[in-house]
C-alpha cells in the first residue's frame, strides 16, 4: 500500500537509523526504495548488508546516463512504484514507528485527492519536538493550509507528508534541474492538486538538526539564486 523514496548519497554514517526506523514501522504493508547516487564512501555495502534482513527493501543504483541529485533518485524510485501511497524520506532522517499506521487509517476514510501529515521537530543527540504548530490539524482549504503555514516556521519536511500516487501522477514528479527548495517546488505542485488535508496528531517526521555545512543552510550568492529560481 505504501512505497517509501529514500535517495542515497554517502550517508554511511547516518543511514542506518534511517533505514531501523522503516523496519519498525507498525504498518507493515510497504516496500522501500534505496536509490543511491552513486556514493563514493561504502554506503552501498552498508545498505545491502541491512536489506538482507528485509525483502521488502530494495537497492537501485543511479544509472550513469541520468541526472545526479536527489531529485533525479526520488524520481527513479517514482518509476518503480506500483502501491497507493508514497513516502518520502531523506538518507539521514527518521519517522516515528506509528506514522505510516496512523496516515493510512485516516487517509483509507478520506478522498482519493487528500494528503495527510505528521508532527515534525529535529533530532541529534536529543529530540525537539515542535508543539503547538497552526498547522497541526486537518484542513479543508489548501489556502487556509499555506495560511497556517506561514505561522508554523513556514516550513512542514517532507517526510511529514503522506501522499496519493494519485495526486504525484497529476502534479509530475521532482524537478531533477533544481538544487535548492526542491522539495518546497515539489510539494506545492502537490498542495495545488490536493482537496484536504488530514492530521495524524500522533505520528512524528525527525528531521536531523543541521549543521553549518549543510546546503539548505548556505547564504552565498549562488544559492540564493538558485533558492529564487526554484520560487
Amino acid at each position: 500500500m505504501v512505497s517509501i523514496i529514500v535517495p542515497v548519497y554517502n550517508r554511511e554514517h547516518l543511514i542506518i537509523p534511517t533505514l531501523e526506523s522503516v523496519l519498525g514501522q507498525t504498518f507493515n504493508d510497504w516496500v522501500c526504495y534505496l536509490i543511491d547516487d552513486r556514493s563514493t564512501d561504502n554506503s552501498e555495502k552498508i545498505i545491502l548488508d541491512f536489506i538482507k534482513r528485509d525483502q521488502r527493501f530494495f537497492f537501485i543504483k543511479r544509472p550513469k546516463n541520468r541526472n545526479k541529485g536527489a531529485s533525479t533518485c526520488r524520481n527513479i524510485g517514482l518509476e518503480q512504484v506500483k502501491t497507493e501511497y508514497i513516502q518520502f524520506l531523506d538518507s539521514d532522517d527518521i519517522i516515528s514507528k506509528n506514522k505510516l499506521d496512523d496516515q493510512i487509517q485516516l487517509l483509507n476514510k478520506a478522498g482519493e485527492y487528500d494528503l495527510a501529515i505528521s508532527k515534525w521537530g529535529f533530532f541529534n543527540s536529543n529530540y525537539d519536538l515542535f508543539s503547538n504548530l497552526e498547522v497541526y490539524k486537518a484542513f479543508n482549504s489548501i489556502p487556509n493550509f499555506l495560511n497556517a503555514l506561514t505561522k508554523s516556521k513556514g516550513y512542514l519536511p517532507i517526510h511529514s507528508y503522506l501522499i496519493p500516487k494519485k495526486i504525484i501522477n497529476i502534479s509530475g514528479g521532482w524537478n531533477e534541474h533544481l538544487t535548492l527548495n526542491d522539495d518546497g517546488e515539489f510539494i506545492t505542485r502537490v498542495l495545488v492538486n490536493c482537496k484536504k488535508i488530514h492530521f495524524a496528531n500522533e505520528a512524528i517526521a525527525w528531521y536531523r538538526r543541521p549543521t553549518a555545512s549543510n546546503l539548505s543552510n548556505s547564504f552565498d550568492t549562488i544559492s540564493f539564486q538558485k533558492a529564487i529560481h526554484s520560487l
